[in-house]
């Protein structure tokens, strides 16, 4: 039986030793694993290091990976990251992990979340951040489907599974997407009842919801302003109408081979 734990009231918590290195530099190199939307996004950093998991020397898997910054924070712990994308990690991505010198700890793969070209229980560690809605996009909740049950075959027993997903939320939050994003018709942004059917093969899984305000920013100086206004007034705003999920699942120790009924 899978086990949720959601926490509605997130608390920021100091670095621990899954980013001890980080130190001063902190904030730059948040910038460089998160993108963009920083200090909202950093929620999810912090929540995953809540399992204070040592990733030296473990095979970690960075699906979707954009411009390496994934790649980047479990490569400067000292994991084995594969870093891949749909058609291939992008320049950017490769380009980053060789300014700070991690390529050693890095391969680049081409891989499509729905069917991984990877042996059964080879990774230690998955992580992700915004891709479910791509790969669901136009209604395709099959494929979403496809995308955890994949990840679960590749996970190592005991291996740990580390999202940050776009959530569905508002109805504001969804009509300007609609009218200001070329993606927003198309993209299939989760709700919390689609995350329990997608994880449904983990046995524990932990989620914590974050953000409202921070999602109309204009510039990254009006997120990161919004993103604290978000910290003061966030036990007001249900879980429902807020933009970000993230979190960790883990493959049960003795799991067989599961499945999940979608809709599509």
């Amino acid at each position: 039986m899978i086990h949720f734990l959601i926490n509605l009231h997130p608390t920021p918590k100091n670095w621990c030793k899954i980013s001890g290195t980080m130190g001063k530099h902190e904030t730059q190199m948040l910038k460089e694993v998160l993108e963009w939307d920083v200090r909202s996004w950093s929620h999810a950093i912090k929540y995953w290091e809540k399992l204070e998991i040592d990733p030296r020397g473990l095979t970690v898997l960075d699906l979707g990976s954009r411009r390496g910054g994934l790649t980047y924070y479990f490569a400067n712990q000292g994991a084995q990251v594969i870093c891949s994308d749909l058609e291939g990690p992008s320049i950017e991505a490769q380009e980053l992990i060789k300014k700070y010198e991690l390529s050693d700890l890095v391969r680049y793969e081409k891989i499509d979340a729905t069917s991984i070209d990877l042996p059964d229980d080879s990774c230690d560690m998955i992580c992700f951040k915004s891709i479910l809605g791509g790969i669901g996009r136009d209604g395709n909740d099959q494929y979403q489907n496809a995308a955890l049950i994949e990840i679960h075959r590749v996970l190592r027993p005991g291996g740990t599974l580390f999202f940050a997903e776009n959530l569905k939320a508002s109805f504001l939050h969804q009509y300007l997407r609609k009218r200001f994003v070329r993606w927003g018709d198309s993209w299939n942004y989760m709700t919390e009842n689609r995350l329990f059917q997608v994880l449904a093969p983990f046995e524990e899984c932990s989620l914590e919801f974050w953000g409202f305000l921070s999602a109309f920013g204009r510039n990254e100086a009006q997120r990161s302003f919004l993103s604290h206004v978000d910290s003061l007034i966030l036990t007001m705003i249900p879980k429902s109408q807020r933009y970000i999920v993230y979190g960790y699942a883990i493959k049960s120790k003795d799991s067989i081979k599961t499945s999940i009924q979608g809709n599509g």
